[in-house]
């Protein structure tokens, strides 16, 4: 949210007042009816990634970031979806992160042949190991790898 920080509590409290989350289920509902407004029909639709997106009070926000506010009362910088699905939005499926906390949770890069954290399968069969930026070498055997991987700490 690009907002300042008065602009940003005032749609926290109008967030409050305005919607209820069930947090056993992770859905979000307007509280109040209003025009164009349906009272407890569930808020959001699933973006491209997803991620359940709504608009309250004209900003965009994600469906969790609206459960964790209702449920602790302030926004937090980040949070992760414990079990890894974005439209997960339980209460007992998200958590407060930094964002290298966050990364850890992450899974296999998009470029790994392997399906094996940190190894990589060349062109030739052999196996490239690589673990926070560093290389560690290159096996001709998958557990010669697995083994290097684990033991570099």
């Amino acid at each position: 949210m690009n907002r300042n920080d008065k602009e940003t509590l005032e749609w926290v409290e109008f967030v409050k007042a305005n919607v209820v989350a069930h947090f056993d289920t992770g859905e979000v509902y307007w509280k109040i009816p209003l025009k164009g407004r349906r009272v407890f029909t569930p808020l959001g639709c699933l973006d491209t990634k997803g991620y359940v997106k709504m608009k309250i009070n004209y900003v965009s926000t994600y469906g969790h970031r609206v459960v964790w506010i209702l449920a602790h009362g302030y926004i937090p910088k980040m949070l992760d979806h414990i079990n890894r699905n974005p439209s997960d939005n339980r209460l007992c499926n998200l958590r407060e992160v930094s964002f290298s906390e966050n990364a850890l949770n992450s899974g296999d890069w998009s470029n790994n042949t392997s399906g094996i954290k940190g190894i990589t399968i060349m062109s030739n069969g052999a196996y490239k190991v690589t673990k926070c930026g560093k290389h560690l070498g290159t096996f001709h055997k998958v557990w010669e790898a697995v083994n290097a991987y684990n033991k570099y700490s």
